[in-house]
């Protein structure tokens, strides 16, 4: 008996350091040689609601973003946001006259009258002037005679689109009597349509080319960033610029091309009245959400 029992537990014993053994080389096998470990790296951003929007100079030659500078710019700036907003160019169909090339300006004040015709006129916008103040410049970069334009920011990150239209009231204004006199059937358009904008993003869609601006809305751009929409359209800044350009030396960005862009066609009917600045104001609205027409 006593052997029998001395033996069982030398079975036991032998039996223990083998599963001893076995478990020691099975956690040897999981260890991995080269350690890894994850960490995190995060970033968050918000809307800026606040300050001037980002400028982006519509010609070609640039693609830096600065702050207008208003006293240098023939346009004006949309009341929204810095992060949602418009930035559109005053049409001239006059020469300045208040630039003498020397730097003694009173900008945007004082114009060349056109000699008339009664038999009818075909006016074509001059070029415009923008003014740029760029975060690392002292001066301010101005761009003369450059194709009119209407530039949208959208950097809301919101992804919700957006779309642009305007309304141009008939051209007035009043002759020598304090009448308000109007230019009956004069048209204005817009021409030769082109987009400039960020690398890399879709570009709106412009649903006309070759409009006639009137007291009917016309949309002009619709940007669908909807997630049915693969390559989501219209996110940063761009400009929808009206005319053709050339890059003339000394330049190093591209003007507008004469007789492109903004047209006043003046039939003979209006009989108009020298003398007599006519305007017509053009309302310009950004909205949210895409549109298609």
């Amino acid at each position: 008996m006593k052997k029998m029992t001395l033996l069982s537990l030398g079975i036991i014993s032998f039996s223990a350091l083998t599963l001893g053994a076995s478990a020691a080389f099975a956690e040897e096998e999981v260890t991995n040689p080269n350690p890894e470990a994850k960490s995190d790296a995060t970033v968050l951003f918000e809307a800026d609601e606040t300050g001037k929007p980002p400028v982006v100079p519509p010609t070609d030659g640039n693609d830096k973003d600065g702050e207008i500078d208003e006293t240098e710019t023939d346009g004006n700036t949309g009341n929204g946001t810095a992060s949602f907003n418009i930035l559109v160019s005053n049409f001239r169909f006059n020469d300045r006259a208040d630039d003498d090339g020397e730097g003694d300006i009173e900008n945007f004040t004082k114009f060349k009258p056109i000699k008339l015709s009664g038999n009818g006129m075909k006016l074509w916008a001059k070029g415009t002037q923008l003014g740029v103040k760029f975060k690392d410049d002292e001066d301010t970069t101005i761009y003369k005679n450059v194709p009119n334009f209407v530039q949208v920011v959208d950097n809301r990150g919101k992804m919700s689109g957006w779309n642009l239209s305007v309304t141009a009231t008939p051209f007035s204004g009043k002759n020598e009597a304090d009448m308000t006199i109007t230019l009956q059937g004069a048209v204005l358009s817009l021409n030769n349509l082109n987009l400039k904008g960020p690398t890399g993003v879709a570009a709106p869609s412009i649903l006309h080319q070759g409009v006639e601006i009137g007291t009917d809305s016309k949309t002009l751009l619709s940007a669908d960033q909807s997630v049915a929409q693969e390559n989501k359209q219209g996110t940063g800044s761009w400009s929808l610029k009206f005319g053709n350009e050339e890059t003339i030396a000394p330049n190093n960005y591209a003007t507008l091309v004469p007789d492109t862009g903004v047209q006043l066609d003046i039939p003979a009917s209006a009989q108009p009245q020298a003398g007599v600045e006519y305007k017509s104001e053009l309302t310009w609205i950004l909205a949210d959400g895409p549109v298609s027409e």
